[in-house]
């Protein structure tokens, strides 16, 4: 169970009646998010993605961005869009067949907005939620042209979105044995004999890059995420397999480890929680499909828990961090997020109404698939709305 599908809505959980605040003493929402700021940009200069598909962008009559781009799987075709102004100070609005990007599609409104002087490019639906975005990965270089193909940065932003927020952290099998993947650099200790870090690449299927890495004495193992149906008390968060190439394609082998994580390497000092991010930056497709089931809950539960977020029922893994227990507990309505995490509440419910059941897109041949059914008749029993 490899993919965020049908994520639960942070705020479908809470109750939603006039704000008042207990438990804890602390103030919440003290902590700081990015601020909206201007974008000062030529979009034409930059090579956009959303972590599964990469642009480039080129100007035409009348202030019309073409937008030309690939996907991260080879086989797959082409995709093109066009942004066209639609008489707003800075707004556009997407033209072009079925869909542009991963879950935008054609009359999506759509602005480039700003972040401490980020830029992004939001799209919105008809009921003006966020459903998709694009953020820059790299710059365009100067020999490109409009037909240029971006593969090598788009693969790149997906192996480093990988590394950081699909593998990084520190795991233990119920034997004692840790195994830490690195957060800033592609290296893992405790897999190998001797327990030393070693630097590791991911492997291809097809030229696609996949869950399978190799190691620099010739090793590759499958690592992938586990299913909840396992049972609570069993390690399973992350499961590695010994790998041999068969043809293009990579072949289990015997099981090496089955952990529990004991430690992500997300914290900061300036946003609680084991999953900050969506109070930092805007979450793109590539970097929500990195989270298993039960971290796509936690995902969502604590943007607002950062607010004193009461839940209608037990979320213990965010109710036993200090943080939380410490807060005063507040009903907490949508506009109490700052605007980044507002965009980000709705890319999260907007991929669990408009989701389907399908694999991690980087899973190796050998993969587990995507979500069983039972699972997502239990995501779908929680109320949606804004």
């Amino acid at each position: 169970m490899n993919a965020i599908h049908f994520l639960l809505s942070p705020l479908a959980v809470l109750l939603v009646v006039p704000a008042r605040c207990d438990d804890g003493n602390e103030e919440p929402g003290r902590h700081r998010t990015p601020e909206p700021t201007a974008v000062r940009i030529d979009p034409t200069a930059h090579i956009w993605s959303d972590g599964y598909y990469a642009f480039v962008v080129s100007r035409t009559d009348g202030g019309v961005l073409r937008f030309r781009g690939i996907s991260c799987r080879k086989r797959e075709a082409e995709v093109s869009f066009q942004l066209v102004p639609d008489g707003r100070d800075g707004a556009y609005r997407i033209e072009g067949r079925g869909r542009a990007f991963k879950n935008a599609r054609s009359g999506d409104a759509v602005r480039f907005e700003g972040f401490d002087g980020t830029a992004y490019l939001i799209a919105r639906d008809e009921r003006g939620h966020a459903c998709a975005a694009l953020e820059i990965i790299a710059p365009r270089p100067a020999s490109a042209g409009d037909g240029y193909r971006p593969y090598e940065e788009l693969i790149r932003t997906v192996e480093r979105h990988m590394a950081y927020y699909y593998l990084s952290g520190e795991y233990r099998t119920d034997e004692g044995r840790t195994i830490r993947f690195s957060p800033d650099r592609q290296a893992v200790s405790g897999l190998t004999a001797g327990g030393g870090e070693v630097a590791y690449t991911f492997a291809r299927e097809g030229g696609d890059p996949v869950n399978v890495i190799l190691l620099p004495d010739g090793s590759a193992y499958h690592v992938f995420k586990g299913s909840i149906s396992r049972g609570l008390n069993k390690c399973d968060d992350l499961i590695i397999r010994r790998a041999t190439r068969r043809g293009d394609r990579w072949v289990d082998g015997d099981t090496v480890a089955c952990l529990c994580t004991t430690r992500r390497y997300f914290e900061t000092e300036s946003v609680p929680g084991t999953y900050p991010f969506p109070s930092t930056r805007i979450l793109t497709y590539g970097i929500m499909q990195q989270f298993c089931f039960e971290e796509a809950r936690l995902l969502s539960f604590e943007l607002t828990a950062r607010y004193g977020a009461r839940f209608s029922y037990p979320v213990r893994e965010i109710e036993r961090q200090r943080w939380y227990q410490r807060m005063k507990k507040c009903d907490v309505k949508q506009d109490d997020l700052s605007p980044l995490e507002r965009i980000n509440n709705d890319l999260l419910r907007w991929d669990q109404e408009h989701g389907s059941k399908r694999p991690y897109p980087w899973e190796s041949s050998e993969g587990n698939g995507g979500w069983r059914e039972s699972d997502i008749q239990e995501l779908r029993s929680f109320p949606i709305g804004h």
